[in-house]
This record gives structure tokens, sequence and C-alpha cells, in this order.
């Protein structure tokens, strides 16, 4: 059975991380892109809490990563943070 997220507790957000970026040049084993994905903190907000007061769906955020646990929403993995762990909202150039 699967199931979706319908709300977040009042201070966490529900954050995708961003994908590892393979140059295709070195071949990683499995267990190298899992490490790889457990290092990654940054990622995009897709559900956030009533009580947040600074963050929306859809910021691209840095997060801290220790502070994450993961959660499934259907078939995806997201991260779920409290709003205190989140570092800093990114922006692109």
């Amino acid at each position: 059975m699967s199931f979706r997220i319908k709300d977040v507790h009042k201070t966490k957000v529900a954050i995708l991380p961003d994908p590892i970026q393979d140059d295709g040049e070195i071949k990683h084993t499995p267990i190298t892109m899992e490490e790889m994905q457990k290092k990654q903190n940054r990622g995009v907000v897709k559900f956030v809490g009533r009580d947040c007061d600074w963050l929306e769906v859809g910021d691209t955020v840095s997060f801290y990563r220790n502070a994450a646990t993961k959660i499934m929403n259907g078939e995806e993995e997201l991260l779920e943070v409290d709003e205190r762990h989140v570092l800093a909202k990114l922006e692109e150039e």
C-alpha cells in the first residue's frame, strides 16, 4: 500500500533533494551513489507546515542533512526537516 502526504507538522518542511549529478566519466557503484545521496544538502520544498515563517513551496534551499528524516510520498522519496535546520534559500544566478 502506498500513501501520499496530506500535511506536515507545523514547523516542518518536506524537501525533494536535488539529484546527484553524474558526469559520466567515472562509473559509480550503487554504494557510492547512495553515499553521495546521503551528503546531498540541497533541494526543493514540496510541503510546508502551517507555522513556517519564511519558506514556501517551490523554494530551493540548503539544509542541515543530519537533521533530515526520509519519508515517502507515494513513490517519491522526500526529506522532512524542521524549519530551523534550513540554512538558506537559494536562487540561480
